[in-house]
C-alpha cells in the first residue's frame, strides 16, 4: 500500500509565487542587482517623506506586502524619524519571509513581529484594519490584473497604501516592451488601473524619484550578465547579438557618471 503525498495550500501558493518569476535566477540577480543599488535606502526616504505617510502617530504599526527578503523594510525601519513598533510581513515564498524576519528582528524598536505566508490580495483586507501604513514595492509586475484589483479592493479605509513601481519612462519600462513583453503589459494596465480608480472612493497621489545602479560592465562575465538579466526580465544570453547589442546601447542612454538611473512612480493611495 502506497501513501499518497499532499501538497498543502502554502506550498501550492508558494508554487503558483514562484511561477510568476520571469526567470529561474530572479532571485539570485535581483539580490545581485540591489548590491549595486541604492534602491532600497532611495526607496525608504522617499516613501518616509511622502506626504500620506503618518507623522501624527508617536508609534507606528506597518505592513510590507510582498516583502520579499526584508531590505526595503529593514531600510525604512532605519531611517524612520518615528519609532515603528508593530511590522507585519507578508509574502507567499517561506524562504524569503524566513529572511524578512531575521532582518527586522534586528531592529530594536520593533517589540511585534508577525509574518504571513500568503498572497498580498487575499489577506489585505485583514491586515491593514490593523496598520498604520502598508507598503507593496515593486510588486505589481508579479500580480494578474484581477490579483492586483482584489488588492485595491480589500484596502481598510483611512489606512495609507504605497505602491512603488516603474515609471513610464524607465529604462526598465524601454527593455521590457521588447525583452519581457508580458511584464511590460502587466505594468501598463497596473498604471491604467490604479489611474482611474474612483476618484470618490479612493485618492491617489503620484510622486517620482530616482535610484541608480552601479553600470553593469562594471562588473564582469557571470556578474554582469545577471544585473542585465535583471534589468531585462530575462536571460541576457538568450538573446540573439543584434538583441544583446541594443540592450546594451539602451543602458548607455540611462547611464550618467558611471550610474545607470532608474526612475520610479510612488502611487500614495488612501481609501475613502
Amino acid at each position: 500500500m502506497t501513501t499518497a503525498s499532499r501538497t498543502t495550500r502554502s506550498e501550492r501558493t508558494e508554487a503558483d509565487a514562484r511561477r510568476e518569476w520571469p526567470m529561474e535566477a530572479y532571485m539570485s540577480d535581483w539580490r545581485l542587482f540591489r548590491r549595486l543599488s541604492d534602491e532600497n535606502r532611495v526607496t525608504a526616504e522617499h516613501i518616509l517623506q511622502s506626504r500620506r505617510w503618518p507623522r501624527r502617530k508617536a508609534i507606528l504599526r506597518v505592513a510590507d506586502f510582498g516583502c520579499g527578503d526584508g531590505m526595503l523594510i529593514q531600510a525604512l525601519l532605519v531611517q524612520s524619524p518615528t519609532r515603528i513598533t508593530t511590522v507585519h510581513l507578508v509574502d507567499p515564498d517561506s524562504e524569503l519571509l524566513e529572511q524578512a524576519k531575521s532582518r527586522v528582528r534586528e531592529i530594536p524598536s520593533v517589540s511585534d513581529l508577525q509574518a504571513t505566508l500568503a498572497r498580498a490580495e487575499d489577506v489585505v483586507r485583514d491586515i491593514t484594519r490593523k496598520t498604520d501604513a502598508a507598503l507593496a514595492v515593486h510588486l505589481v509586475y508579479l500580480l494578474k490584473e484581477n490579483e492586483l484589483r482584489k488588492l485595491l479592493g480589500g484596502l481598510t479605509p483611512g489606512c495609507p497604501f504605497f505602491i512603488v513601481m516603474d515609471e513610464r519612462k524607465s529604462i526598465f519600462s524601454k527593455l521590457w516592451k521588447k525583452t519581457a513583453p508580458k511584464y511590460y503589459r502587466r505594468t501598463m494596465r497596473a498604471r491604467e488601473i490604479i489611474e482611474s480608480l474612483d476618484g470618490d472612493a479612493y485618492a491617489v497621489e503620484k510622486t517620482e524619484f530616482d535610484t541608480h545602479l552601479d553600470r553593469p560592465s562594471n562588473s564582469r562575465g557571470e556578474l554582469e550578465e545577471a544585473v542585465i538579466s535583471l534589468l531585462c526580465y530575462k536571460d541576457f544570453v538568450g538573446f540573439d547579438k543584434e538583441t544583446q547589442s541594443w540592450i546594451k546601447s539602451t543602458i548607455s542612454e540611462y547611464t550618467v557618471s558611471g550610474k545607470v538611473v532608474c526612475n520610479c512612480a510612488c502611487y500614495e493611495i488612501l481609501r475613502r
